[in-house]
């Protein structure tokens, strides 16, 4: 047992700030709360922890931050869609027992205690918050693992970032009527403005995922030994460039060239696709990624 909490621990990374934010929660007289939901925030996060190293994805730390915690992984992308799934549902599980845990307490030995009641409003609307289906929380990776489960990668995103958009748009609204209400809680409004500036980030974490891919596209099949295949009939003609859309890291495409006689000219696989595209550029034809293999031979 006192070996797992130590393996934990030397993964906690605490931000130089974290400290002004309690020296200001004790100025203001609410250090017990906040203490709270730093806590509630570190145990959704070693959830998240516990769950990643039993499916031996590699943690590089939880980081203690001004504005809460956070796991960072050493691939921002899982690319195990079951895996993805089970982490991201770990932490908002670990919050609602934690709730539940303390609903027990509360009514049984501590009836009177504000501080419980605190701590098990606060566990539920870290579930709650963290399960709205909008990148980058728990809910948007479960619906982005979920989507890429069942078709290709950048479709999935193009799913995500339009449900993020919506859920976007409502929490803001709210935000503004929470606001309006209560005249000065922004908490929901700084939820929606937090969504909204990770939205652009998110466009170029997607670039960059589907570089990578691009560039490991042999590694990936090597690595994982076994992949789901898809295969996809294309015309000769067509531009390397429009079947991008259907390239994803948790399958491996073949491809049937047709040529105008509706005749299978030939077979490449995705990895022949992507060394053409690395020497000649994406504009070229299929029909010439075929020439300039038969030129290589």
């Amino acid at each position: 047992m006192k070996k797992t909490i130590l393996n934990i621990i030397q993964f906690i990374s605490i931000e130089p700030w974290v400290l002004l934010v309690f020296l200001v929660s004790i100025y203001v007289g609410r250090f017990m709360q906040m203490l709270m939901l730093y806590g509630i925030a570190i145990i959704h996060e070693m959830a998240h922890l516990v769950v990643a190293r039993s499916l031996k994805i590699r943690v590089v730390k939880i980081g203690i931050l001004s504005f809460g915690a956070v796991l960072k992984l050493e691939e921002p992308h899982i690319k195990d869609p079951i895996k993805e799934i089970l982490i991201a549902f770990a932490g908002p599980v670990a919050n609602i027992l934690m709730a539940l845990l303390s609903v027990g307490i509360q009514t049984y030995y501590l009836p009177k205690a504000d501080n419980m009641i605190f701590f098990i409003y606060g566990n539920i609307a870290m579930a709650s918050i963290n399960l709205f289906p909008a990148m980058p929380l728990d809910g948007g990776r479960i619906l982005r693992a979920a989507c890429v489960y069942k078709m290709p990668f950048l479709k999935a995103m193009g799913i995500c970032k339009n449900v993020t958009k919506v859920m976007i748009v409502c929490v803001l609204l709210l935000g503004v009527y929470v606001l309006y209400v209560s005249r000065l809680n922004i908490s929901v409004l700084l939820i929606g403005v937090f969504l909204a500036f990770h939205l652009n980030h998110q466009r170029k974490e997607q670039q960059l995922i589907m570089m990578r891919e691009f560039i490991y596209a042999k590694e990936k099949l090597l690595k994982s030994k076994v992949l789901n295949t898809h295969n996809m009939a294309v015309l000769s003609d067509i531009r390397v460039y429009e079947i991008f859309k259907y390239f994803s890291y948790n399958r491996f495409l073949i491809f049937y060239v047709i040529n105008e006689k509706m005749e299978i000219e030939s077979i490449l696989t995705e990895t022949q696709v992507i060394e053409a595209v690395k020497q000649n550029g994406c504009k070229m034809r299929m029909g010439e990624v075929l020439k300039q293999l038969t030129i290589n031979n």
